[in-house]
């Protein structure tokens, strides 16, 4: 090579140099995938935003969408991510579980009453779990809620009793759910969401919860004869870009791609619980029947899936002190709660309590009888005060077992109207009732203190020489029980008013 040749090979790679420093970072295209059909005003905002993009970074960054469900279920989208065919894609929280497992927490069943609540949690949550998606190797431009799943099925659910024996759809991955249903002990199946209408076409599964949004955009609807007006999970959507691709594009490009991105998931967010209200009136009018969920159950089942979700945190499914953290954000529960819990616990003790009572009782009298009648008619004896000490034991075991009808809510009553009543009307009426038996109660304990009192003042004794009062002190101290018990049926009932579900979706 001659001097003259080295001279123009270093030009040329000084020009080259030059030109590949000058030249923007280029051009970075991200492929994503989404379930959700062309043709969609979802897919027509995202596709508006793509144009939008390309044009303020002057084609450095494009986007382009794969819609329909083309590229495959969730897992065949993260292995594409994986491999680099896709750059990304529209996903729910269960999808992305492995990778960040506290995406679950807001759509935990039963988490949330209403959306107001659940924007309440979001306000104060949603940055650290965002956060947490981009440390787990995926960036995001904000969650949009798609409102409350619905129950949706071909036989009316209002119970729990009424998905026993049912397939209920779980989405794939989504181990909370599935623990949750088995802690119903409901029969869960799993399947990625595009495989669900072939599920209900085929009558692999009989029961699906699903915003009605998504329902009548996936065309389930179609395959369903009743919905259940309840908020059973609380449901949201993201983009989710691989973060390696997302920072090949310059930060002058990337702060572009994030504006736009979170002001369109931004509008999502709000628009699509309009959208979801109207779906639901939508799919009424396609005869689909509306069914209510009762409330009784509705806490109970709660209540189930609270201690459930305690167990998982334990085991380590999600963030223990994330969850706490957003059930400390929930202000209209969290004290209601927290009091209904000391409650119970104290109820715990008292059933215990009460049944070892019942039982000992019930034991001692059988075998006191049994032995007074064996000892007469076969020894011609027997204890001077077993029939005085038999009567007693009657008081007693009537008292304890009044409590005990009291726990379970078991005293005859005339119920007529909870047969044409609505059930708000009814609980109204029974907080007046209870209040009513909670004040007789009361006032019978207070007359039954001042019977002891004239008993210790006569110094009455039973059982050759036992002070009366003390076996008399059941009277006044099991009304005074019962009179407590119909106070907590009451806090109960007025606790499950403030708390009721949210009727229907996005109420």
């Amino acid at each position: 090579m001659t001097i003259f040749d080295g001279q123009v090979m270093k030009k040329l790679f000084l020009i080259f140099a030059a030109l590949a420093f000058s030249l923007p970072s280029y051009a970075v295209t991200l492929k994503i995938a989404t379930a959700t059909p062309d043709g969609t005003q979802w897919m027509d905002d995202m596709r508006s935003g793509a144009k939008e993009i390309k044009e303020r970074t002057e084609g450095r960054v494009e986007i382009k969408y794969y819609g329909g469900g083309v590229k495959g279920d969730d897992k065949k989208v993260l292995g594409q991510i994986r491999i680099r065919q896709l750059q990304g894609g529209a996903f729910t929280p269960s999808a992305l579980a492995s990778q960040y497992a506290d995406l679950n927490l807001y759509g935990m069943p039963l988490i949330f009453d209403s959306e107001e609540e659940a924007a309440y949690v979001r306000s104060r949550m949603d940055a650290r779990l965002q956060k947490g998606l981009e440390d787990a190797g995926f960036v995001n431009f904000g969650f949009a809620t798609s409102g409350f799943a619905n129950i949706m099925s071909n036989t009316p659910v209002r119970s729990l009793s009424d998905m026993k024996g049912k397939r209920v759809w779980v989405p794939e991955g989504d181990a909370i759910s599935y623990a949750s249903m088995q802690a119903l002990s409901l029969s869960p199946v799993t399947l990625p969401l595009t495989d669900v209408l072939t599920g209900l076409q085929t009558g692999l599964i009989d029961i699906v919860a699903i915003p009605p949004y998504v329902a009548l955009i996936l065309q389930w609807h179609t395959k369903v004869k009743y919905v259940t007006r309840v908020p059973l999970v609380y449901t949201f959507g993201f983009m989710a870009v691989d973060k390696k691709t997302f920072e090949k594009i310059s930060s002058e490009d990337q702060a572009i791609v994030r504006e736009v991105m979170g002001r369109i998931y931004e509008n999502f967010n709000k628009v699509n619980l309009v959208d979801n209200a109207a779906a639901f009136d939508a799919l009424l009018n396609s005869g689909i029947e509306s069914v209510e969920f009762d409330e009784e159950e509705y806490l109970k089942t709660r209540k189930v899936l609270l201690a459930s979700n305690r167990q998982l945190g334990e085991q380590g499914k999600f963030s223990k002190e994330l969850y706490e953290e957003m059930m400390r954000y929930r202000p209209r529960l969290v004290v209601y709660y927290r009091f209904i819990a000391l409650l119970e616990r104290l109820e715990r003790t008292g059933n215990f309590l009460e049944t070892a009572a019942l039982v000992t009782l019930l034991t001692a009298m059988m075998l006191l009888a049994v032995g007074q009648i064996v000892l007469r008619e076969v020894f011609n004896t027997g204890f001077v005060w077993a029939d005085e000490l038999i009567k007693l034991m009657v008081l007693w075991l009537a008292m304890v077992g009044s409590i005990a009808a009291t726990r379970d809510n078991r005293h005859i009553r005339i119920d007529a109207l909870s047969h044409v009543l609505p059930a708000l009307a009814i609980r109204v009426i029974r907080i007046f009732v209870d209040l009513f038996a909670a004040a007789i109660c009361g006032v019978i304990a207070w007359q039954a203190w001042r019977y002891l009192q004239v008993e210790i003042e006569y110094q009455d004794t039973v059982l050759v020489n036992l002070p009366a009062w003390i076996a008399h002190s059941v009277m006044p101290a099991a009304f005074l029980l019962i009179s407590f018990r119909f106070l907590i049926l009451v806090v109960k009932q007025v606790g499950a008013i403030v708390t009721r579900p949210a009727v229907g979706p996005g109420k």
